[in-house]
């Protein structure tokens, strides 16, 4: 026997964190201003823009046991049609990132259509192009084996539950009255939670960090590279996923600003460090 997990619906949701949860969340926002403004002073950092972007799609495909080197990456990039599925599938996460952040720029509300785009994006020209873009009928799970959910770590909602909490999230992540830190560390829970596609949810909810960050203003110029902080500790992303699963806010939103935090700071190095070059 198994049981599906569902999440509650996030309408009308309002946050009850501790005081030093708050103002670890308050510092990160800071220190993500303060990247935004030596961003904005350091105009030769768009040449940089991509490669860190592929940092940041190797990072994130790495969480999900994908492992590319750049050289690699750049190599398919340049020539898809000699790359092989792995070299296409962290490509497509390229491609799956650079969507959340056009989604992000763009005015209006974030749909479940913004996601779906997305997860086309990941997909389209891998060998499961086939599911691009579908939200699961099916049930699936996390952990155990590939034929039955019991054993597993995690069993996602019934997938007739799956529609209206998409919609729900995505009206989440519509919202303007919420610090924009917090919004991108639950809009990422909340969908690992619903865990809406076939395969690729592990990728599409980083994108989402993208997505929202951009969406809100909170970092219009360039967001830091969460993924690669996320990744250095996989077992502490877990437990904060985890944590947020069982009612644990505080727990989740602690590990989410501290590598949001950690991420910003070693891009204001990156930063500082392109700046100091172009003076020369």
């Amino acid at each position: 026997m198994y049981h599906a997990f569902v999440p509650d619906l996030l309408a009308g949701w309002d946050s009850r964190l501790t005081a030093s949860t708050i103002a670890a969340l308050t510092d990160a926002e800071v220190v993500l201003r303060d990247l935004q403004r030596d961003a904005r002073d350091t105009p030769a950092l768009e040449a940089v823009a991509r490669p860190l972007l592929r940092a940041e799609s190797v990072a994130s495909s790495h969480i999900e046991g994908l492992d590319l080197s750049f050289r690699r990456l750049a190599e398919a990039e340049y020539a898809p049609s000699k790359a092989n599925e792995l070299e296409l599938s962290v490509l497509g996460n390229v491609q799956a990132m650079e969507r959340a952040i056009a989604v992000g720029t763009g005015a209006g509300v974030f749909t479940v259509n913004d996601l779906i785009a997305m997860h086309q994006n990941l997909f389209d020209g891998t060998r499961e192009a086939v599911i691009a873009g579908m939200i699961r009928t099916v049930q699936n799970w996390i952990g155990g084996n590939s034929y039955t959910p019991v054993g597993a770590t995690y069993v996602p909602p019934p997938p007739d539950c799956v529609p209206a909490l998409l919609d729900d999230l995505c009206g989440f992540v519509s919202r303007d009255d919420l610090s924009p830190l917090l919004q991108a560390a639950v809009a990422h829970a909340q969908f690992e939670n619903i865990h809406p596609f076939p395969d690729g949810n592990g990728r599409v909810r980083l994108c989402l960090i993208h997505a929202v960050l951009v969406r809100r203003d909170a970092a219009p110029l360039f967001v830091p590279p969460v993924s690669v902080r996320l990744a250095a500790d996989p077992g502490e992303y877990v437990r904060g996923l985890t944590a947020y699963r069982g009612g644990n806010l505080d727990t989740w939103v602690s590990i989410f600003v501290e590598a949001t935090a950690h991420a910003t700071v070693a891009a204001q190095r990156f930063v500082g460090d392109v700046a100091t070059l172009v003076r020369m």
